[in-house]
């Protein structure tokens, strides 16, 4: 689960217009659930961003969270967004304009993590800010299940674009810099 920041100020100016009394409620039961071992071997971690601003509110965490924080290198898409030098994520593109992975090395989140949003909707990736790959609906009555969501055919395709290099259904991905970054390290 995705906590960037551990006051409401630093949390609700990283995640514009979310709540931080939300999260922590939402926290709060899935953590109680968790402990009651209702979600079986499921394993909760809270992962947050590892820049300064949003480090400095770890301390302020609740004691029940701090076991559970885990740091990670922000990706992005830093075409877009235009993040600042120096950062994790602005390491330069190794073919400028190329987009993407220039080394064209694939990228293991489309095939080993599905990212379901509060409204059920899921998601290609935790940096799709905008919604812009939904690849399917989970938790309505008309809703799929999670199996036929990452086993759809709009799930498939995009993974097979990715290993072709083309990002046609998935344009976030030409922006993003996660292999490079992250799963190199």
């Amino acid at each position: 689960m995705s906590v960037h920041g551990f006051d409401p100020a630093t949390y609700e100016r990283v995640m514009a217009g979310l709540s931080y009394a939300r999260v922590v409620r939402n926290l709060d039961e899935v953590l109680a659930a968790a402990d009651a071992g209702a979600l079986g071997a499921m394993q909760i971690h809270l992962v947050t961003g590892d820049l300064p601003e949003i480090a400095r509110t770890r301390e302020l965490a609740p004691l029940r969270y701090q076991g559970r924080v885990l740091l990670k290198a922000f990706s992005n898409e830093r075409a877009a967004v235009g993040v600042i030098p120096g950062l994790p994520s602005s390491i330069a593109a190794v073919s400028e304009g190329a987009g993407g992975c220039a080394d064209d090395t694939p990228c293991q989140r489309l095939f080993v993590k599905l990212y379901v949003l509060a409204t059920g909707d899921c998601v290609l990736c935790n940096v799709d800010w905008r919604r812009s790959v939904v690849l399917g609906r989970v938790g309505d009555p008309d809703g799929a299940s999670v199996a036929e969501v990452w086993r759809g055919e709009r799930y498939t395709e995009v993974r097979r674009e990715h290993f072709r290099g083309q990002f046609t259904r998935a344009a976030i991905c030409a922006r993003c810099d996660y292999a490079r970054v992250v799963d190199r390290e």
